[in-house]
């Protein structure tokens, strides 16, 4: 049930949402959390140091930071075969084979927290790496998508009715950082089976952005209230993707869902007024949920391009775009993508998420397989 304030709601979006038809949605709000532009390293500061038995290190620490991305620079003579990308309490989140990017540059994953280490060797002979850039996320929280008073939680805190599904679909939902041009971002996306993803086409939507991009699976506050960072999987294409849909299956290395699992999408289009729940990433903060005054209003209403979309009255941010909107059978039944319009009154105060039955024809139509 929803409250009197999402009640109303409801009701100005039913009376305004005829008007709505004829708009197209072309600006995404609030869009992808923009984790911060990127810092130039120079070489003095960027060289990996020889530690004590011969391995490679380059550390970065800012207390403010809430995470931390690197660039980093592969020589052409690159043979050493593994790279560690750790954390502040020294767990590895990611491990990089350096000769896949030998005479390149490649983006690590996001690490949590203020100190990022990446770690090598040891090789005496080998030609060592240096960072070029850092993207340093020292952001708070914005909450311009969330619809009345903030009832997102963390997921470990959840003991609301769907306890029994959120413990077994949460799994499958991660944090999707990523570079586009001089600025880093996070969305959110969720696994579909062993190695596809799924999130936005404004998240991602070339393979030029993919090839930056990074699912942290994992990332999430723990029972005994420490922080998870999370394990790191590389984008490694896009698969399909539309653009009016604002929809993009990614292949990501590591096959994530054998360890995580995969969520199911729901063929049937939501009822109205249907109870839901979005498991998400705002902000690029640790996993949360959104289930406390959560619904669907099925008003036909534009979406990016066309009516393809649902409003939802479920706490959203920055960063949650990608998130999926699941039923209390543990479907997915819509793929969130818009906060709160600033420009449409017709959405000033509700969230849209795009039909997932719209896109599975669009999948079926495309003769991709997505159960494989």
């Amino acid at each position: 049930m929803i409250t009197l304030y999402r009640a109303i709601v409801f009701f100005v979006i039913l009376m305004g949402s005829a008007s709505s038809l004829a708009k197209a949605e072309q600006n995404i709000w609030p869009g992808p959390y923009q984790s911060g532009k990127i810092i130039p390293v120079g070489e003095a500061d960027g060289t990996f140091k020889r530690r004590p038995g011969g391995r490679l290190s380059y550390v970065y620490s800012q207390d403010t930071a809430k995470a931390v991305k690197a660039r980093v620079s592969v020589p052409p003579s690159a043979k050493l075969d593994l790279l560690e990308v750790r954390n502040a309490n020294g767990t590895t989140v990611e491990r990089i084979d350096p000769r896949t990017f030998s005479g390149r540059e490649f983006w690590t994953s996001t690490v949590a927290g203020p100190t990022l280490t990446i770690v090598g060797g040891p090789d005496t002979n080998w030609a060592i790496p240096r960072v070029t850039g850092l993207i340093v996320d020292t952001g708070s929280f914005n909450r311009e998508s969330i619809i009345g008073p903030n009832q997102l939680e963390d997921v470990v805190a959840y003991k609301g009715k769907y306890l029994a599904i959120v413990s077994t679909v949460e799994k499958a939902i991660g944090s999707l950082s990523f570079v586009d041009g001089d600025i880093g971002y996070v969305c959110t996306a969720f696994m579909l089976n062993k190695s596809w993803a799924m999130t936005n086409d404004h998240c991602v939507g070339t393979e030029a952005v993919c090839a930056t991009a990074t699912l942290s699976m994992g990332y999430e506050i723990l029972p005994d209230n420490t922080l998870s960072g999370g394990t790191a999987f590389r984008c490694k294409r896009i698969v399909l993707g539309d653009y009016g849909l604002d929809f993009a299956i990614l292949e990501v290395e590591g096959e994530p869902g054998q360890a995580f699992g995969s969520l199911e999408l729901a063929a049937h289009a939501p009822s109205a007024d249907e109870d839901a729940f979005v498991v998400q990433h705002p902000n690029g903060e640790p996993k949360k949920i959104s289930s406390v005054d959560c619904a669907i209003h099925v008003a036909e209403v534009m979406g990016r391009t066309a009516t393809t979309d649902n409003t939802h009255t479920c706490d959203t941010a920055g960063g949650s775009s990608g998130s999926p909107v699941i039923d209390a059978s543990g479907k997915v039944i819509a793929l969130h993508h818009l906060g709160k319009s600033k420009t449409d009154p017709n959405f000033y105060e509700i969230n849209r998420a795009v039909e997932i039955s719209k896109i599975l024809e669009f999948v079926a139509n495309h003769d991709t397989q997505i159960n494989r």
